[in-house]
């Protein structure tokens, strides 16, 4: 979920002798933040989560708190108080004006301490990025922070080097991975885990 980092300090990590992942310590900002009722919009990418489930789990704090390979779409959104039939109704709305994406992981970006999947075509997830902000100006991606928006499925956060070329080189052998992303997922944070609360269908009115 973390876009480009802001500062703070990783630890070392890397793989075990037995080439699992070792867990490292991350910087603190929005990915660890344990807000209740913080809530994101994200791209579930289920045909990715068989890959990177176990190196998310060590490595993205995301991970263990219950949030599944996923590209974020805006985070943090309204605070759950907001959420009420209206805010439901224009998320159904713009989502269903939206067609499925059907998106490829074909290769690795970075930030700084951060690796993660590039989705291919970016342009369709941007726009929709782009509709969200422009119905909630009040909730820009990662509080706006950020000057652009670079869709991203995170891997690890707050690894070093090492750790990191280790990770492209385990993930390499799987890619591409392709998915079609049929619906907009809305998280709520809960007692320090992500919870899913609703799916908005992308390209068709019905909210599954």
């Amino acid at each position: 979920m973390p876009g480009p980092p802001q500062g703070g300090e990783g630890t070392r990590g890397g793989v075990d002798e037995t080439g699992s992942p070792r867990c490292f310590s991350v910087p603190g900002g929005d990915a660890t933040s344990d807000v209740s009722g913080q809530t994101a919009l994200v791209l579930e990418v289920p045909a990715a989560e068989p890959v990177v489930a176990r190196w998310r789990r060590a490595l993205d704090p995301a991970a263990a708190d219950g949030m599944p390979a996923h590209v974020t779409l805006v985070f943090p959104f309204l605070p759950e108080p907001q959420l009420d039939a209206g805010v439901n109704d224009d998320l159904r709305r713009i989502c269903a004006s939206f067609p499925p994406l059907a998106v490829s992981f074909t290769g690795f970006g970075e930030f700084p301490g951060v690796l993660y999947l590039e989705p291919r075509p970016a342009a369709p997830i941007v726009a929709l990025v782009e509709e969200l902000v422009r119905r909630w100006p009040q909730a820009p991606p990662y509080a706006g922070v950020h000057d652009s928006i670079v869709p991203h499925l995170t891997l690890a956060l707050g690894a070093d080097e090492h750790a990191l070329r280790e990770l492209r080189a385990a993930l390499s052998p799987s890619l591409p991975l392709r998915d079609e992303i049929d619906a907009v997922s809305l998280y709520v944070r809960v007692a320090g885990s992500w919870a899913r609360r609703r799916r908005f269908p992308l390209g068709r009115a019905a909210d599954a």
